[in-house]
């Protein structure tokens, strides 16, 4: 959807697999960077009060939160100019020891 709806939007991949310095070269080279916003979703199955069998931190799934964070983190780092901020989105029944 994101594609179709915007076009111009460079997809980077897998976010266990993200590279904040080459995202950080990447977006120099479009000019001044003075914002980013860090978005993602992350699998909510692990989480989601509609899962009876869900486990929580310990599903693989759920732990995607993880290295979604540390992109920001990162970033935030090699952006010192740049104002970042992150928007996530999961699951309401998502407990306080796994938000940001």
């Amino acid at each position: 959807m994101a594609r179709r709806c915007y076009p111009g939007t460079q997809h980077l991949g897998d976010v266990t697999e993200a590279d904040p310095i080459a995202m950080a070269a990447l977006l120099r080279a479009r000019g001044r960077v003075s914002r980013v916003l860090v978005v993602g979703g992350f699998p909510c199955q692990g989480l989601s009060a509609l899962n009876v069998q869900r486990r929580s931190r310990e599903d693989l799934r759920s732990q995607l939160v993880f290295p979604f964070h540390q992109l920001y983190l990162d970033l935030k780092k090699e952006l010192p100019e740049a104002r970042v901020d992150l928007l996530a989105e999961n699951a309401a029944s998502m407990d306080a020891g796994v938000c940001m």
